[in-house]
């Protein structure tokens, strides 16, 4: 599976040399991540309130390879690598005009906010990345 996502830096994402404060790789790649479950028909404001469940970012690995300026237009490809009942595995690579500028690895656990303790991720989710995998493999 491959998603992409695309975005355009402004000044807000830079500090005062012009470049990409890090900590906003974080943020596009979130974004990201937020429209692959979207385009496959999954509301995550909707999952929390009808079914108590939300996002956490479990584990996440950062790889900075090149910086990002003011203005660049960069895309973020999002490859879901493994997803079970309750945990995903999401390789997510920032690249602008197809060069490599970070590349993340992100762990997603399911939490039950009734309990507060990690919980399945809801069949919805499961099937919904299965079959996006799926159609994606087919092409």
């Amino acid at each position: 599976m491959r998603h992409e996502f695309s975005i355009r830096i402004y000044y807000e994402d830079t500090d005062a040399a012009g470049i990409v404060y890090h900590a906003r790789y974080l943020h596009f790649a979130d974004r990201a991540r937020t429209e692959l479950l979207r385009q496959n028909g999954i509301s995550l404001q909707q999952l929390a309130e009808e079914e108590g469940r939300v996002f956490l970012v479990r584990s996440l690995t950062v790889h900075y390879r090149k910086p990002i300026f003011l203005d660049d237009e960069i895309t973020v490809c999002s490859e879901e690598m493994e997803t079970s009942i309750s945990r995903s595995i999401i390789r997510q690579v920032i690249e602008r005009n197809g060069e490599e500028c970070a590349r993340l690895e992100v762990e997603l656990v399911c939490l039950d906010r009734a309990t507060n303790r990690p919980g399945r991720f809801p069949p919805q989710i499961v099937s919904a990345l299965g079959a996006y995998r799926a159609t994606h493999l087919a092409r």
